[in-house]
């Protein structure tokens, strides 16, 4: 039996929609993919996997984390409060985070591998392989994470993100390596980004500070 009145059920999906509708979601995202096009350019021939290839994946994905906590905590949270969710909601929050964390640390050992040429399969489609492999690193588990979150963006994000390894692979023949990697990732990366933050100053707008803070 559900003790949870709908209206109450409404405004609290209302208010967590709310909280996602800073633009800070997408900003980290995007300079998650960003950064796959940003570490193509460092040279890695002759590296250390340790020494060498994860210096700029974990500084970058960490200056990403940090650039969203502070901006939820000294931008997002004086502006809207913080809203207290049902048990149901606040778990669902707290495995976003793992999920996030887990996410990021995906990401930064696939984009090792990835730039390292750790992985070859000579005996699937060279178009192929990278359309399922970003589909199902990528697309999927954001699109599981949107639907959950009701946050339709993500579905986007995490679509331009999956079909960005096709790209570079359409893309190998006319620019090369790492050029691909590079117009692709940046690419997408900087538009993820840019669209965060025309929502963030949206935000702004409909979001003042109350009048009795600084």
């Amino acid at each position: 039996m559900n003790d949870v009145p709908e209206d109450l059920k409404k405004l609290e999906k209302k208010a967590f929609r709310a909280t996602l509708d800073d633009g800070f979601l997408d900003i980290l995202f995007g300079m998650v993919i960003l950064g796959f096009g940003l570490n193509a350019v460092i040279p890695f021939k002759g590296a250390s996997i340790i020494g060498g290839s994860l210096i700029f994946p974990l500084f970058w994905n960490a200056i990403s984390v940090i650039i969203f906590f502070v901006g939820k905590k000294f931008i997002s949270i004086p502006r809207i409060g913080i809203v207290k969710f049902s048990p149901k909601r606040r778990v669902k929050k707290i495995r976003f985070k793992i999920f996030m964390v887990l996410m990021l640390i995906i990401n930064t050992i696939l984009l090792v591998i990835i730039l390292n040429n750790l992985f070859i399969i000579e005996d699937v489609n060279r178009y192929i392989f990278p359309l399922v492999f970003g589909l199902l690193i990528i697309t999927l588990p954001l699109s599981v994470v949107a639907y959950f979150l009701d946050f339709s963006r993500l579905f986007i994000i995490g679509l331009f993100g999956g079909l960005g390894f096709f790209l570079t692979e359409l893309l190998y023949p006319l620019v090369g390596e790492p050029l691909d990697f590079i117009l692709v990732f940046v690419s997408i990366g900087s538009a993820i980004i840019m669209g965060g933050m025309i929502i963030l100053i949206k935000f702004l707008k409909t979001h003042s500070l109350p009048a009795d803070m600084p």
